[in-house]
């Protein structure tokens, strides 16, 4: 979560970190069927809306703010996330507050992207938001990234929602609660204004659903009110253009251990601008894959990131973009370089997908559907640009076979398997960096990394290795290095074999960081293990406060 903070304070510094290619994470890969000819993209426009007038109040006042820490001062303690800005016609909670602007009025949040098939139908998505700072009750709350949905004539409001409690003796439950997507309002009464290309969709009667008290710990109950809202855009001109469409160079009969493919695309024609680093106001681009993906999956339905699994290395994801983005991030991202791929001027691109590098993490009894599937890039929600082509390996009707080199006896057959996995799905963080002399320090562990190998038989010599490399840390328009990010390796489990690699040092205190790719474990045989690593962030006293988030991305040979 972007989540501009105290002076001198950084909050969540590492606040998830996630295998696969970078820049996969939050927004990861969507698909669905191509746009409709009926659907129509929505050009500007501005969301008004207050999440709720009596949480603006009670944050903005600090109510009953409990000693030693006290109330924030005024200003402080309802923040925005850009490009969202308060809303001077606005009805504030606080009469003549003494911060100017006055903090506690409502919300103007911009139109990002959206399409619109009839007014029955629609999604409208806006940037920004604003984070309520209340410490002496123990919370930072953050809502941003609001959607108006209307299906069916149903409408919700969706976005990121979340709470961050401190450590407390007053019961609650400490960490960083709540996520992406979120349908956090039920709206009971929905105008839609459809008057040429002008739309403007009006909502009264929306209370907080049980996602959303959840999100926020009941710190608000189920069914509270929640603000009235107003949208207006304007629809554009969808014009005579080619809906996107992908082709794949094979997509029945692979072979799992060693089929590339060839990814063919044309029709990817709109420039959406993206809403975060490193693409925020220049075109996004969009995501090819190969995942294997639960339905629903599209972005654009409200589907969880959680139903979008990738292979587990940059060769699984591959990132497109036009010729202006491709330089921007090429220069200022070189850490991302390898994944992009140039949009040619007239929407088309050619790449090649790993298959059989991308397999790596998935088992049998991971749920969804093989495929490689499109979607748009730099928190960007774009249905035109999801797509899906199932993929399916070897059947009754192949035969497949390899032939080795050489020739003598026949080798003995290898049995077994190799694979690795995070413990479980929060890999790391580093909550708030505190001071130290002339920098801030942060520090944390790895989630542990269960490496199995059960190889035996064939030609032998079995080795691996597993490594990781850390990209840029970004909170809004700033960011750091992932080489400030250091690391000490740990051998939880594993054999005589199993060896972990060497200490990695903040290149603040001169050391290399993880800028750059090192190795956690390695093995000269086949061997199971379980790897750690204690985590050590060192950054100057000068960087900007704020959310800071990076990727790591894991690499196993063997």
């Amino acid at each position: 979560m972007d989540n501009p903070s105290r002076p001198r304070t950084l909050r969540r510094a590492l606040a998830t970190v996630l295998t696969g290619a970078l820049f996969a994470g939050a927004a990861v890969l969507g698909a669905a069927a191509p746009a409709t000819a009926a659907e129509q993209e929505v050009e500007g426009g501005e969301l008004l809306w207050g999440f709720r007038q009596n949480f603006r109040q009670y944050v903005g006042n600090q109510t009953a703010a409990l000693p030693p820490i006290g109330a924030v001062p005024h200003g402080q303690r309802i923040t925005l996330i850009e490009p969202a800005q308060f809303d001077p016609n606005g009805r504030p909670a606080i009469a003549n507050a003494p911060s100017n602007p006055n903090e506690t009025l409502p919300y103007i949040l911009p139109v990002s992207a959206g399409s619109v098939t009839d007014p029955d139908n629609l999604t409208v998505q806006t940037a920004g938001g604003a984070v309520y700072h209340f410490p002496s009750h123990y919370f930072t709350a953050t809502v941003k990234d609001v959607a108006v949905k209307i299906s069916d004539g149903v409408a919700q409001l969706v976005g990121d929602l979340a709470i961050e409690i401190e450590p407390n003796d007053a019961g609650y439950p400490e960490g960083i609660h709540g996520g992406d997507d979120i349908v956090i309002g039920e709206v009971a009464s929905v105008d839609v204004d459809l008057d040429g290309d002008r739309l403007t969709v009006s909502g009264s009667g929306v209370t907080l659903t049980a996602a959303g008290a959840a999100a926020l710990q009941d710190f608000l109950q189920e069914g509270s009110a929640l603000d009235d809202f107003t949208l207006s855009t304007t629809v554009a001109d969808p014009g005579p253009g080619t809906p996107a469409s992908v082709a794949v160079s094979k997509t029945s009969g692979l072979n799992p251990e060693g089929d590339t493919v060839t990814v063919t695309g044309s029709g990817f024609t709109d420039s959406v601008l993206g809403t975060r680093p490193p693409v925020a106001g220049i075109p996004a681009g969009f995501y090819v894959a190969f995942g294997k993906y639960a339905d629903p999956w599209q972005p654009s339905e409200g589907a969880p990131s959680g139903n979008r699994l990738n292979g587990p290395n940059g060769t699984a994801v591959k990132w497109v973009v036009p010729q202006e983005s491709y330089e921007s991030i090429s220069t200022n991202f070189p850490s991302v370089a390898n994944q992009l791929v140039l949009l040619n001027p007239d929407g088309s691109f050619e790449l090649e997908l790993s298959v059989a590098e991308a397999l790596g993490g998935f088992t049998a009894e991971t749920g969804g559907t093989y495929g490689v599937y499109t979607y748009a890039a730099g928190g960007v929600v774009h249905a035109p640009f999801e797509t899906a082509t199932p993929l399916a390996f070897g059947d009754a009707t192949d035969i497949n076979v390899t032939v080795p080199g050489g020739t003598g006896e026949p080798e003995e057959p290898e049995t077994g398997s190799f694979g690795w996995a995070f413990a479980s799905q929060a890999p790391a963080s580093l909550g708030t960096a505190a001071v130290q002399g002339a920098n801030f320090v942060a520090t944390g562990a790895l989630t542990e990394i269960v490496v199995t190998d059960t190889r035996a038989g064939g030609s032998g010599g079995y080795s691996w290795s597993i490594s990781g490399q850390v990209g840029d840390f970004a909170s809004g328009s700033n960011s750091f290095g992932g080489g400030h990010l250091g690391w000490t390796p740990k051998l939880v489990e594993g054999g005589a074999s199993v060896t972990k690699g060497a200490d990695v040092t903040s290149t603040t205190l001169g050391g290399t960081g993880l800028g750059a790719s090192s190795v956690l474990a390695q093995s000269n045989a086949a061997a199971s293990a379980r790897l750690g690593a204690d985590l050590q962030l060192v950054i100057p006293g000068t960087t900007p406060a704020g959310d800071y988030t990076a990727k790591l991305t894991i690499t196993a040979l063997h």
